[in-house]
C-alpha cells in the first residue's frame, strides 16, 4: 500500500517533492536498489547503512516482536524528486497488548528502555546530501498527519544533519548528541602509534607483554564462517553477558538479552555481501576465550560492535590486547578508518577520535487527552526501569545471577548438558572473587 503525501508550503524547491508512503513488505524490498545509491552518498556511510544490515534488522526485529511477538507493521517514508528517490526513512508500528501502552512509530534500529530493540547505534536513514533538509522537513509531516488522525500516540524522528523546529501542534522533546568515533587509519602501525597519546604508546605493547611475563601463552583468532563462526558466537554472548552481570557500571546492560539478538547476527552474517564481512576476534589465554568481538568489514571501514570479556582478566586488559591486533590486521589490509560507533566511553576516547556526524532525535506525542495520558504512562514506567536498573540493589542482585542461576539450573535439569553445570560453578566462584 502507498499513500500519497504533498506538501505545497515552504521554499519553492520543496513543492517539486512528493513523499509516498510504503507499507508492503514487497515493494519496501523494491527500494533495495534506491537505498544502496543514497546510503553510498553518506560521509557517515559504513556497513550498518547497507541494505542487508536493514532488512535483516526488519526481519529478526521488526516484523514480530521477538518478546510479546505482536506483529509489526511497515511505514517507509519515501521522498521523491519526480521519478528519483531522494530519502528513505523505515519505521514500523505495533499494537499495544495492553490498552494504556501508547502506539509507538519507531525508526529502524531504535533502542528502547522496555522493548528489545536494539543492536544499532546510528540512525537508519538514507538521505541525498543535497534534499537532506527537504527530505526530513516532508518527513516531519506525514508523521505529523498519523499522529493528528490518531494512528499512533507518539513518534520519534532520528537523522543527521541539521535540526528542524517543530511546532505547538504536538508535544515535543529535542535531543542532539554526538555521533559515531571515527579513527583516520595511516598507512602503518607505527604511524597510528605516534598519533596516540603517551600512555596509550605504552600500554599497547605492555599488556601483552605482562600476559607473557606471567607465563600465559596468548593468540588472537579470527572467525568468519562454519563452526569457527558459531562456537565464536557462542563465547561472545557468553562473555558479553559475564562481564554486563559483574560490572560496577550502572549503565551496563546485556545487549544480549534475547535469543532473537544472538540470531540476528547469524542472519546477518550470512546476508552481507562479497565486500562487506561480519567477523569475530577472540583472544585465547592458555588455550580459554577470555575476550571477543564482532566487527564489521567493508573494505574501507573497520566497526567496532560488541564484545565481551572475563573479569577475572581484566588486569591484563584483554579487549585492549585483542583491539590492537585487528587495528594491526586492518592497517595492513589498507583499511582507511576505523567507526567506534557512538558514544564518548573511555574506551573509545583513548583512540583518539573525531565525530563529525551529529545525530538528532525528535520525539512528537499528541496532545490528545487519551494519546496524552498512555505517553504519560509509558514515560513513567520507562524512568522508573531506568532508574531501577541503576539502583545498587539492582547491581547486587545482578551481580548473584540469581534468575541466571535459577535458568541454567532448569536448561541443566531438563537438558542434562554439562555445561550448566559448569557454568553455575563457574558464577558462584566469580561472585565469591568480587
Amino acid at each position: 500500500m502507498i499513500r500519497d503525501v504533498h506538501l505545497d508550503v515552504g521554499p519553492l524547491h520543496i513543492s517539486s517533492l512528493t513523499c509516498n508512503v510504503v507499507t508492503d513488505a514487497d515493494e519496501f524490498v523494491a527500494l533495495r536498489g534506491d537505498w544502496n545509491r543514497l546510503a553510498s552518498m553518506s560521509g557517515s556511510m559504513n556497513a550498518l547503512h547497507e541494505w542487508e544490515y536493514l532488512i535483516t534488522w526488519w526481519k529478526s526485529f521488526g516484523e514480530c516482536c521477538s518478546k510479546t511477538h505482536a506483529k509489526g507493521n511497515l511505514h517507509v517514508i519515501v521522498v521523491r524528486n519526480g521519478e528519483e528517490v531522494v530519502g528513505i526513512l523505515p519505521f514500523f508500528w505495533m499494537k499495544a497488548r495492553n490498552p494504556i501502552m501508547p502506539i509507538r512509530l519507531r525508526p529502524f534500529g531504535y533502542s528502547g528502555r522496555l522493548e528489545p530493540y536494539d543492536l544499532t547505534e546510528e540512525p537508519l536513514v538514507a538521505i541525498s546530501p543535497s534534499f537532506a533538509s527537504d527530505v526530513i522537513s516532508l518527513a516531519y509531516e506525514e508523521i505529523a498527519q498519523g499522529l493528528l488522525g490518531g494512528t499512533w500516540d507518539c513518534a520519534i524522528l532520528r537523522w543527521f544533519g541539521e535540526p528542524i523546529k517543530g511546532t505547538g501542534r504536538f508535544w515535543t522533546r529535542f535531543k542532539r548528541k554526538v555521533g559515531s568515533a571515527y579513527v583516520s587509519l595511516p598507512d602503518d602501525w607505527c604511524s597510528f602509534r605516534k598519533g596516540l597519546s603517551k600512555s596509550m604508546r605504552d600500554n599497547l605493547p605492555y599488556y601483552g607483554r605482562l600476559l607473557a611475563r606471567h607465563g600465559h601463552e596468548w593468540k588472537v583468532e579470527i572467525a568468519e564462517i562454519g563452526p569457527d563462526w558459531d562456537g565464536a558466537l557462542r563465547e561472545l554472548v557468553r562473555l558479553h553477558k559475564m562481564r554486563a552481570s559483574f560490572s560496577n557500571d550502572p549503565c551496563r546492560v546485556d545487549h544480549f538479552s534475547l535469543p532473537a539478538h544472538r540470531e540476528f547476527f547469524e542472519q546477518l552474517h550470512d546476508a552481507f555481501r562479497e565486500d562487506t564481512r561480519a567477523f569475530i576476534g577472540s583472544l585465547r589465554v592458555d588455550g580459554e576465550v577470555v575476550a571477543a568481538q564482532i566487527y564489521l568489514d567493508n573494505s574501507e571501514t573497520l566497526i567496532f560492535s560488541y564484545s565481551g570479556h572475563d573479569p577475572n582478566w581484566s588486569r591484563y586488559s584483554p579487549l585492549l590486547v585483542l583491539q590492537a591486533e585487528i587495528i594491526k590486521q586492518a592497517i595492513d589490509r589498507g583499511m582507511k578508518r576505523l567507526d567506534l560507533l557512538c558514544g564518548e566511553a573511555e574506551w573509545q576516547e583513548r583512540w583518539k577520535p573525531t565525530r563529525d556526524f551529529p545525530i538528532n532525535k525528535l520525539t512528537l506525542a499528541s496532545k490528545a487527552p487519551l494519546p496524552t495520558l498512555r505517553c504519560a504512562y509509558y514515560l513513567l514506567a520507562r524512568e522508573s526501569t531506568i532508574y531501577w536498573t541503576k539502583t545498587r540493589l539492582h547491581r547486587w542482585l545482578r551481580r548473584q545471577r540469581i534468575a541466571a542461576t535459577l535458568e541454567s539450573l532448569a536448561q541443566a535439569m531438563y537438558m542434562g548438558h554439562g555445561r550448566h553445570i559448569h557454568m553455575l560453578i563457574r558464577l558462584h566462584q566469580m561472585r565469591m572473587h568480587y
